[in-house]
């Protein structure tokens, strides 16, 4: 485990990716006092995980990946846990489970918007329902888990 942290500390994309963030977060925290610790742990963990994605986009040669073809059992699941850490951290960002959830609700779209108008590539509206009922599922589970919801059955 700890060769493989050693070893992407050693890439400069990675490297430069953390000390950029870790700057900009020390900066933006003595500037803004709103701007605390969660969101400066919030904005390195973003900019390292763009880290990773450029180095191994970098290392393929800059090809264009294949999309994999995953079962539906799985992708449903992954979304379903995406929509329970994504929603997590929007609440703790922003305060509101409400924002959390229209949020979620919302990406699904705007993300198959994105595709169409820069990638022309179109998503059919049902894929657009599951995504987002996915997102959800994972969310509201964790709302009812957080409110004991699931201790009076």
């Amino acid at each position: 485990m700890e060769s493989a942290v050693l070893e992407m500390l050693l890439r400069w994309r990675f490297t430069l990716s953390l000390v950029l963030s870790i700057a900009a977060a020390l900066v933006m925290s003595s500037l803004f006092e709103w701007f605390t610790a969660k969101y400066a742990v919030s904005l390195v963990i973003v900019c390292s995980a763009f880290a990773t994605l450029w180095v191994g986009r970098a290392e393929d040669g800059g090809k264009p990946l294949e999309t994999p073809q995953l079962s539906k059992p799985v992708e449903f699941l992954s979304l379903s846990f995406f929509g329970v850490i994504a929603g997590a951290l929007i609440t703790v960002l922003v305060g509101g489970t409400l924002v959390a959830t229209l949020v979620l609700a919302l990406c699904p779209a705007i993300v198959a918007a994105w595709s169409a108008v820069v990638k022309q590539k179109k998503t059919h509206g049902l894929r657009v329902v599951f995504r987002t009922i996915a997102l959800l599922s994972g969310w509201v589970t964790l709302l009812a888990w957080a409110t004991n919801l699931f201790r009076t059955w």
